[in-house]
């Protein structure tokens, strides 16, 4: 888990450096969503070994965060795609580039496969599904994660030691970053006509998410 932990940390910090072009976030968006499925599994099965305690709750809230940043990132990697604008071939060198640290050749040395390995076979299989997919809703992905961090401020895990207004304060403001997104695209099919220009991301007003346009 904490393999899959620090691959979100790198993928995130790529954002919060704008390191990424416009044809890289659809990618990121979408190894993010896929990391974070195996990191929820992950606490699924933790979570169901554990009693009714502190310790479960901590984990249940990180469950509910998780999933929260997983609907977000599934939605903005379905709303990027249609802004890759060059040849499938620059973008699989782009992939090999960006996520070299995945292909160093001392993993041959384990019979295991690692975990949470960046696939750019998969990611072009995603973005022909996501387009084609009429019951996806990028503003109802946005939704789901603002309700999830919404109930996240009164539930038990909530509570971090010193660190609990620190963590409430994050947590209200990545809601906040949702219920502007609730002004993407309906569906895709409301996609083709969206202006994708209205998305404006900048580190210092948010680190790994982007802003609409004459916020509301």
């Amino acid at each position: 888990m904490r393999r899959l932990e620090t691959i979100s940390d790198i993928v995130l910090s790529g954002f919060q450096l704008s390191l990424y072009s416009m044809n890289e976030r659809p990618l990121a968006y979408w190894y993010l969503a896929r990391v974070l499925e195996q990191h929820l599994t992950c606490l699924d099965e933790i979570i169901e070994g554990l009693p009714s305690s502190m310790p479960r709750f901590e984990f249940q809230f990180r469950a509910r965060y998780l999933t929260a940043l997983q609907a977000l990132s599934l939605a903005l990697f379905a709303v990027t795609v249609k802004t890759m604008g060059c040849s499938w071939e620059r973008l699989r060198l782009n992939f090999l580039r960006r996520y070299k640290w995945a292909f160093m050749h001392e993993y041959e040395d384990f019979d295991v496969p690692p975990v949470g390995h960046p696939n750019f076979l998969a990611f072009t299989t995603s973005c022909s599904v996501i387009l084609q997919d009429k019951e996806f809703s990028p503003a109802e992905q946005a939704k789901l994660a603002e309700r999830l961090l919404t109930e996240s401020t009164t539930v038990p895990g909530r509570m971090a030691g010193p660190w609990t207004p620190d963590r409430m304060e994050f947590v209200l403001k990545m809601a906040e970053v949702c219920r502007d997104l609730r002004r993407l695209p309906k569906s895709m099919d409301e996609l083709r006509t969206w202006d994708v220009g209205q998305l404006v991301w900048d580190p210092d007003v948010q680190p790994w998410f982007p802003v609409m346009r004459n916020r509301s």
